[in-house]
């Protein structure tokens, strides 16, 4: 039987629980993916991507109402997987349930100095280790996707690293990237 512990499911669930996070905290949600806005406009808008570009003139800073297709908006984020999944050992005598290990990288860019310290502490809390992460299959159904697993995937480690840029243009210069190290059993 296939995994459905694949690269699509864990980093959009991975991504879609820092986004539920945020919004819960007051954030709206911008898939610029699917060009959808989800929670409520409070504190500002997250962009979320599904890969940072190449240029960094594409990063650009709020307001930007007539932004080009490949622009991006601050704060941005992306998520993907920096490893390969690692299966660690059987889960049990004659089980063929596996413990496995991977690390998923959020990173993102912020507007200001504040954001950075701000998103950093989001990311330290949303992430604290044990805590889990539900995951969906995204690739089954991406609108309605089914829940593959809610208790058995958790956060093993967290690091988050706030790098400024004092040289590069104020779009690009405060940057952010977590490493999160999950558990999960497949």
């Amino acid at each position: 039987m296939p995994t459905l512990y694949t690269d699509i499911n864990l980093t959009t669930s991975f991504a879609g629980f820092f986004a539920n996070k945020l919004a819960a905290v007051g954030w709206q949600i911008y898939w610029q993916g699917t060009n959808t806005l989800s929670g409520t406009v409070g504190l500002g808008v997250v962009t979320f991507v599904p890969e940072m570009p190449n240029e960094p003139e594409y990063i650009v800073m709020p307001p930007r109402p007539n932004k080009a297709q490949q622009e991006v908006v601050t704060p941005v984020f992306a998520a993907h997987i920096l490893e390969e999944p690692v299966e660690e050992y059987r889960y049990g005598l004659g089980d063929d349930l596996f413990r496995n290990r991977t690390t998923l990288i959020l990173e993102g860019f912020v507007v200001d100095k504040a954001q950075h310290m701000v998103f950093a502490t989001y990311i330290r809390t949303f992430f604290r280790p044990d805590f889990r992460i539900p995951i969906w299959d995204f690739e089954g159904n991406p609108t309605t996707p089914a829940l593959v697993d809610n208790i058995n995937t958790y956060v093993d480690h967290r690091r988050v690293d706030r790098l400024e840029f004092p040289d590069l243009p104020q779009p690009v210069r405060y940057y952010l990237n977590a490493a999160v190290d999950i558990i999960y059993f497949d």
